[in-house]
């Protein structure tokens, strides 16, 4: 009888890791300490996540202060969470939706 291997649904967390172009975004996840929050099953949320290129137009400084400012790199952060589950597909321009460090973004 055959078993069927049954994966697990991905995180955020591990989509991140996951992937090449990422690594300035984990390794301030990491310093933040939001990596348990953003592989929290629940609730559903969405990652606008930057890119090692996004964050290499980031002048050096100010990528050095959120390193070592842990509440300011954690506001930073939040900006770039929704704590929902919205695809790219879903996205229209000009919509706001609430962030998780209680503002809003403009898509």
């Amino acid at each position: 009888k055959a078993e069927l291997a049954v994966e697990e649904p991905k995180t955020i967390v591990d989509v991140v890791v996951g992937r090449n172009d990422t690594t300035t975004l984990v390794k301030l996840a990491e310093a933040a300490k939001v990596v348990g929050l953003l592989s929290a099953a629940t609730p559903k949320k969405t990652l606008f996540a930057p890119t090692d290129a996004a964050f290499a137009k980031v002048p050096t400084k100010i990528v050095k202060y959120l390193e070592s400012n842990v509440t300011a790199l954690t506001q930073v952060l939040a900006y770039h969470v929704l704590l929902t589950e919205v695809l790219s597909t879903q996205l229209k321009n000009g919509e706001k939706a609430a962030t998780l460090e209680g503002e809003d973004i403009t898509v």
